[in-house]
């Protein structure tokens, strides 16, 4: 059996060092970290899926930041679906069933937590205003996996833009509308959501 609290233990240490190197190396006026809630649906020619979770923007910038997505929702059949940086879905198709099967795996193989570092991608962000911050994103390392029909993890890139309107300097509530082309899959899909966030 797996040590789940092990693997635990790792991924929160590769968090807490993701968040202080980035947070004391590359700030901006304001704060170099924004934390918020999201939630996505997203539509699929043969499905529509939801998802909660967290969207981290770590800024190297005032104007650029890396983009990190941790969701967990369900489609329409009511099976659990999961929205994650396209690294970790890399992962469990290179690797399979070792990845939790394998009680030694994570032991013989630490590098992989490292993996969990690598963005989504990156968004780019304007100010017109105090109050407004507009900022489109690209995405080309966006993970996914579906339940529906049995598919495995895939990877996708999704392109579009958030707009934040930021009644207090720390606090935003955004908007979002996106595009999602699977690598895999014919077509695109289309994403709108809300993402309300805190500013550290």
């Amino acid at each position: 059996m797996i040590e789940f609290h092990r693997m635990k233990r790792h991924f929160i240490l590769i968090f807490i060092i993701n968040i202080v190197f980035f947070n004391h190396s590359m700030s901006q006026e304001g704060g170099s970290l924004r934390i918020s809630f999201a939630t996505h649906i997203m539509s699929t020619p043969y499905d529509e899926l939801s998802g909660y979770g967290i969207s981290i923007e770590i800024f190297v910038s005032p104007s650029v930041a890396f983009d990190y997505q941790y969701l967990l929702g369900n489609n329409s059949d009511g099976d659990h679906c999961y929205y994650f940086p396209g690294s970790m879905a890399a992962m469990l198709f290179l690797f399979g069933e070792e990845l939790y099967l394998d009680p030694y795996f994570y032991e013989e193989n630490d590098w992989i937590w490292f993996t969990l570092l690598i963005p989504d991608g990156i968004s780019l962000h304007t100010y017109p205003r105090k109050w407004i911050e507009i900022a489109p994103f690209i995405h080309p390392l966006a993970g996914d996996f579906n339940l529906n029909g049995g598919r495995t993890p895939g990877v996708s890139l999704e392109f579009g833009f958030r707009t934040c309107l930021k009644p207090l300097p720390w606090f935003s509530v955004a908007p979002l509308f996106a595009l999602r082309k699977n690598y895999s899959e014919p077509g695109l899909n289309h994403i709108v959501g809300l993402h309300t966030g805190f500013l550290f």
